[in-house]
């Protein structure tokens, strides 16, 4: 079924007419795939596709959910397990979908002062065993300052260009009452569970962040996604105070969707066919 993204009743020509030329990334493209069946990533696929739309034939392509099969990666970088999410899906198409087809999937990682926190693809289903172990655990972590980061990437592959953007977010909290965060469990224990952070802390705690910024992977890392000397845990510069919230909105938006909303997304979707694309993967 097509997006509805005309009211206007007219034809598919005339549709056509007005449609403006979608990204490099996004050109004659058939079919799209997304390597998962999360419903906030899949409905970020879907809005970028409404935001370009991309005819083909009389329909508008809209992305489909691909099942992962086998184990990811024991890994705690989220560009390498974006990038084996994609390839996973790649593999299972192979021979099958042709040359414009366009394959993408995205990894979350959340650290707590500079350890991996959570990351759902390689954690079981949180169980109610230990469930006050883990509401008791976030207690003790935000019992003082906590430099909270979120390691965001998201990859696409077609058969000119494989591609990563990822950005690294970083937010120094406040400590943060344990009541409170006994109550940001108690009103939604199932986002509980499906949540890499288990709270979600742009949302529920912004008055106790003291300061946020981003920075750009490809700042701090090789085309690979390898870290480039003494730079993994390099800071990033907060954003002025007056842009802090709307800021934390943005950043919350991606770490729920997995794209991109900051501009970053432009430069994924720019990308086009060159001679760099024939070494691999590429980090923009």
């Amino acid at each position: 079924m097509s997006p509805d993204i005309d009211k206007t009743g007219l034809g598919i020509e005339s549709r056509e007419s007005y449609l403006e030329l979608p990204p490099p990334l996004l050109q004659d493209k058939k079919s799209v795939w997304v390597a998962t069946k999360n419903e906030r990533k899949l409905d970020a696929a879907r809005g970028l596709f409404q935001r370009y739309p991309v005819l083909f034939g009389t329909e508008f392509l809209v992305p489909q959910p691909h099942e992962l099969t086998g184990t990811e990666p024991d890994d705690k970088e989220a560009i390498q397990i974006s990038r084996s999410k994609v390839e996973n899906v790649v593999a299972q198409l192979e021979g099958r979908p042709g040359p414009k087809t366009l394959v993408m999937g995205s990894d979350i990682v959340v650290w707590f002062d500079g350890k991996p926190y959570q990351n759902l693809s390689r954690l079981e289903t949180l169980t109610s065993n230990i469930l006050w172990k883990e509401v008791n655990h976030l207690q003790d972590v935000f019992s003082g300052e906590v430099e909270v980061m979120w390691d965001v990437a998201t990859s696409v592959s077609t058969c000119e260009v494989r591609a990563t953007v990822a950005d690294r977010h970083v937010a120094h909290f406040r400590p943060i009452p344990a009541d409170a965060i006994y109550w940001a469990w108690e009103k939604d224990k199932d986002g509980f569970k499906k949540r890499n952070s288990r709270i979600q802390l742009l949302d529920d705690f912004q008055d106790y962040v003291i300061d946020i910024g981003t920075i750009p992977f490809n700042c701090i890392a090789d085309r690979e996604g390898e870290f480039l000397t003494q730079q993994e845990w390099v800071k990033a510069r907060p954003v002025p105070e007056e842009m802090k919230r709307d800021y934390m909105q943005e950043v919350l938006t991606q770490v729920i969707g997995g794209l991109p909303v900051n501009g970053r997304l432009d430069n994924l979707l720019s990308v086009k066919p060159s001679a760099k694309c024939q070494r691999g993967w590429m980090l923009v």
